[in-house]
Formats: structure tokens, sequence, C-alpha cells
């Protein structure tokens, strides 16, 4: 898998990893994933939490904020110390719904973060074929 990142103040399109460096000053990282529609296109779910798994070094602040049927939840914010391979955190919420998307951001830059897997947990209540 290969993640893109967009100029905000321009046009163009970067390849994360590739040629990119940053020296001294913060920055922040924001993704949005794409829309799941587990139940089809007019189905029907709770969707309950979204978990992000991620590595980071010298701690971390993120916030990750659900969007379920395109209007955005409140934001969760995490933080925590040290260095991990396995870090997690997950955002507990009840909303019914259809599509379920996701953007999680970081809150301050304090070491490295790289990012694994997001994923939701809820109950298909009706499938549209």
């Amino acid at each position: 898998m290969t993640l893109y990142l967009g100029e905000s103040a321009g046009a163009r399109i970067l390849q994360f990893g590739v040629g990119i460096s940053q020296i001294g000053d913060n920055y922040q990282a924001s993704f949005e994933t794409w829309d799941v529609l587990p139940a089809g296109e007019m189905g029907d779910c709770i969707f309950r939490s979204l978990g992000v798994s991620f590595a980071y070094d010298n701690g971390y602040a993120i916030g990750i904020t659900p969007i379920v049927d395109g209007i955005a939840l409140g934001e969760a914010t995490f933080t925590g110390s040290g260095s991990s391979v396995n870090g997690q955190a997950q955002y507990f919420f009840a909303q019914r719904g259809t599509r379920l998307a996701c953007q999680v951001r970081t809150l301050s830059r304090n070491g490295n973060l790289r990012w694994y897997n997001v994923q939701w947990s809820g109950a298909v209540l009706r499938v549209w074929p």
C-alpha cells in the first residue's frame, strides 16, 4: 500500500516517505479513510467503535473523528508517552447509519508516528442487496 499526501497550499501530490523531510518545526498529519458500507448502499448498521493502530517513538497525541453518513461526530483525543510498535487507540461511540469513515490527525509533533490500520466494530441491522 502506498500513501500519498496532497499539498494544502498548492497542487502537488507527494508519495509518503520518498524525498520528504521535516527538520525542526512541528507539523501535523491528517488523513481520512474511504467510506465503508458493510450493509450495502441502502443498508442499516449500528457503528460502535473505531480502533487505530500505530507505532510511535517519544510519545504521541492524536485525534480520531468518526464520520457517519457524511456527518462528523465529536473528536476524541489520545496521548501517550514512551515508544512502542503496538500503539492502539479505540474510540467508543454508538451511531446508526449506512456508511462510516474516519479522520485521524496528529495534534502535536512529539516523535515519529507510523500508522498501521483503522478498524471499526458494530453490527449490521439490515442488508440491502
